[in-house]
């Protein structure tokens, strides 16, 4: 019974192993040392099922060791990354606070050990953004986000790539709003001159092709929350999407729509940013900011769980494409799943992952080519943490 128990735990853990011998047993010590072990809950009922138990037998296991249990994984680290589990860090970072030149900006990251960043341009509120002058610029393109060889011992084919050192993105003020505001109303735009009747979604306008034209130089792009709904959900996309269509989009930058966890008035749920950009006329320049903790929250998937994992990367792929995520925010959530609250946790500390380690490894697989930015304060401590439980 013993034998057969840890069979099904081997099963569950769906690594095949070499030679037929069971993943759990049979390494010599030097190995074992070198194996993480990462724990999942499972339940029996699902595993016996799928491998041709009767109901009756099912019972009596299920009686006896209970319905969920957990399961330890000790694949190899490299067999990880071969799956496709374990992340690369070369675009991984966290939210730094601004400084006064893009230059410092990039010494600060290199010197807290990352690659990719997001800061805003200015105050968290006003239109008004900080203006960099082009030696800046020119400096910190050449420096730091000049595309270079990737040098690598062993180097597999996937690794023999040229890649930009450094990522910046940069995050407009939480005012902006690509509808309008509850006091002016939705924005009204001239469709033909594509002039805006309010100042203020001019000046907002004007500072979006701005930062547009920054980000464009450091590998990046612009991240917005598209706003609250005034009016009808519908009414407050195809205001967006006048809005979206209304901006000078300097060559190569990109604007990128961060969905939202569903609070309040909040319209931008993933559904709807892709209906915003299957109308806007501007898709070469509209990609897509993933934040996990607002997916979550939102209640429109559940990415605990694989199963959803999977079925959140296909509905992308067949709707607006894997290729215009430019960016994720990697956040647990302090709420429960639905909430429709925007609470950020450390990452495998909230409701999302502090129980699904497996699940956290998997969404970071299953993303691993797209950058990724921390958003919880102190963002480096999360950082830190997440490489220190996914490597050492």
């Amino acid at each position: 019974m013993q034998e057969f128990f840890e069979c099904i735990l081997c099963f569950a853990s769906r690594r095949d192993s070499p030679e037929g011998t069971c993943p759990l047993r049979g390494k010599t010590k030097k190995q074992k040392q070198k194996r993480r072990i990462i724990t999942q809950k499972t339940k029996m009922s699902s595993v016996l099922l799928e491998i041709g138990i009767s109901d009756n037998i099912a019972k009596i296991i299920t009686d006896f060791i209970g319905e969920e249990f957990e399961v330890e994984l000790v694949p190899d680290d490299d067999d990880l990354r071969l799956d496709g589990l374990l992340p690369r860090f070369d675009c991984f970072g966290c939210i730094i606070p601004s400084f006064v030149t893009l230059s410092d900006s990039f010494e600060y990251a290199k010197s807290i050990g990352i690659s990719t960043f997001q800061s805003m341009f200015g105050d968290s509120i006003s239109t008004e953004r900080q203006i960099f002058s082009r030696d800046d610029i020119l400096r910190v393109k050449t420096e730091f986000c000049a595309k270079r060889p990737r040098k690598t011992e062993n180097a597999s084919q996937r690794d023999a790539f040229e890649y930009p050192d450094f990522k910046c993105f940069s995050h407009l003020p939480f005012t902006f709003s690509l509808v309008g505001t509850s006091k002016r109303g939705i924005f009204k735009i001239d469709p033909l001159k594509k002039k805006f009747h309010d100042p203020y979604a001019w000046r907002i306008c004007k500072a979006i092709e701005y930062e547009l034209s920054i980000t464009k130089e450091l590998n990046g792009g612009t991240v917005i929350h598209p706003g609250t709904a005034i009016g009808t959900t519908e009414e407050s996309i195809e205001a967006a999407v006048r809005f979206i269509d209304s901006i000078n989009y300097p060559f190569g930058s990109k604007l990128l729509l961060e969905n939202s966890a569903g609070e309040g008035k909040k319209f931008a749920s993933l559904n709807n940013l892709n209906i915003i950009y299957e109308r806007c006329k501007s898709k070469e320049n509209i990609f897509f900011c993933l934040d996990s903790a607002h997916i979550f929250a939102s209640g429109e998937y559940d990415i605990s769980k694989i199963e959803e994992i999977d079925r959140l990367y296909e509905d992308i792929q067949s709707r607006m494409g894997i290729g215009k995520i430019a960016l994720i925010h990697l956040n647990d959530s302090k709420t429960e799943f639905g909430s429709h609250k925007d609470r950020h946790e450390f990452s495998c500390q909230g409701h999302i992952w502090k129980d699904n380690f497996f699940s956290f490894l998997y969404f970071l697989g299953k993303f691993e080519n797209i950058p990724l930015v921390c958003e919880t304060d102190p963002a480096l401590e999360d950082v830190r943490q997440i490489r220190r439980r996914v490597y050492d």
